[in-house]
């Protein structure tokens, strides 16, 4: 046949991937912890993140979170760390209240055959 060549597909894999926002503020209100992010965070009302890097182990954990605001949110704290907290602090969204994934696809591999 004139013109017939090999068929090539991809298959490419991903991943949804978040990467961990910086925040600048994290204060405590008795057992609630107040979070300010440098940038809009994105995460919706009742998602679940992990705070990480307070020099405050109490204020590290991952919870589901209250959103406040487009850079402010609060979790629950137990004990009574010091506030505000110190250290280089961060946010990682891990998932939504009900257990899915806000969209973030990133390729890992593309694999052609």
């Amino acid at each position: 046949m004139a013109g017939a060549g090999a068929m090539r597909e991809s298959l490419v894999i991903q991943q949804n991937q978040h990467s961990a926002i910086a925040v600048n503020s994290l204060t405590r209100t008795g057992s609630t912890a107040i979070a300010t992010t440098d940038t809009a965070h994105g995460y919706p009302d009742g998602s679940v993140a992990t705070i990480a890097g307070a020099s405050q182990s109490e204020y590290n954990l991952t919870t589901p979170i209250t959103v406040t605001g487009p850079t402010t949110f609060t979790y629950p704290v137990s004990g009574s760390p010091s506030s505000p907290a110190t250290g280089d602090i961060t946010a990682l969204y891990v998932r939504d209240g009900e257990g899915g994934h806000q969209d973030n696809w990133v390729p890992l591999a593309t694999v052609y055959g």
